[in-house]
């Protein structure tokens, strides 16, 4: 089978994954703050990977380990920066401005890294963030802090995304997931005791959760994140990923049965068509448009 193909479907897949995150994380925040969460998530995927993978990692050299590290790096800030921004804006606005990244993805691409970039991915990434404003925008008259937080945020998910690509075409990509989970892991944990938070681990359900959301949301998901980036470019995974707001609303109406409005639905057809064009539109079209 086509490699190409098979990277799209690997995204596709870890959006479905994402998608279905949404209901648990809300039951883990139940018990644990927001940075204990990504502590548990980070530290528990980083170490199964660490595990599972310690013959490949024995042998990663100097600067696939520097890869590792910036990834993490980059992973963290943008988590605890939508975490932080949260406490000074709404959720929905926050979902959306944090999608901004699909657009930021070819831009950036573009200017720092002279990535060539087709009409159809920036038109795939308008439509799909047109869609996400639809489903998740309730207010949008009022700026402050916490969506400037945002938006930076989205930068450094943009930039995950292209180093990412980047990264995993000359890098291991077990070595390369390893080394960012347990980056984000250690940054994570840090955060934690600067903050004197207390652990409450009495929750059956929410530490149940916390399993799932690291081993298939954060272990599972980030690695096959990275494995399918080797064969994408970086618009596509950004449009790709931008489908994790149409599967959470899809596992939303099957887990506990959320009641679909007019606007959301056409919000999610706004993703899905923004897909198809980046995915599906023939590149004749492309040189139409440029003649």
């Amino acid at each position: 089978m086509n490699k190409h193909l098979l990277g799209k479907g690997g995204l596709v897949l870890v959006t479905i994954i994402w998608g279905s995150s949404f209901a648990l994380n809300d039951v883990a925040l139940r018990s644990f703050t927001p940075v204990q969460l990504l502590t548990l998530r980070f530290g528990i995927a980083g170490v199964l990977m660490l595990v599972l993978f310690w013959k490949q990692l024995t042998k990663v050299a100097k600067e696939e380990m520097i890869r590792g590290i910036i990834l993490g790096v980059i992973l963290f800030i943008a988590y605890i920066l939508q975490t932080v921004a949260l406490l000074y804006t709404t959720p929905s606005k926050n979902a959306f401005l944090t999608s901004f990244s699909v657009v930021l993805v070819p831009i950036i691409s573009y200017i720092f890294l002279k990535t060539k970039v087709h009409r159809k991915d920036i038109l795939g990434a308008l439509l799909s963030l047109s869609g996400v404003a639809l489903m998740s925008l309730t207010d949008l008259t009022m700026v402050n802090i916490g969506d400037i937080l945002t938006l930076t945020c989205a930068i450094f998910f943009a930039l995950y995304i292209i180093y990412t690509t980047k990264y995993v075409k000359v890098g291991n990509p077990y070595a390369l997931t390893t080394i960012q989970l347990l980056t984000a892991f250690v940054l994570s944990g840090m955060t934690g005791i600067v903050l004197k938070e207390n652990w409450n681990f009495d929750s059956t359900i929410a530490n149940s959760s916390v399993l799932y959301l690291a081993i298939f949301c954060t272990m599972i998901a980030y690695l096959l994140q990275t494995m399918s980036q080797r064969y994408t470019t970086s618009s596509e995974t950004a449009v790709i990923l931008s489908m994790e707001a149409l599967f959470g609303m899809i596992f939303s109406m099957i887990i506990v049965n959320e009641h679909i409005t007019d606007k959301t639905a056409i919000g999610a057809g706004l993703i899905f068509l923004g897909v198809i064009v980046v995915e599906v539109v023939p590149t004749k079209l492309t040189k139409k448009i440029k003649t």
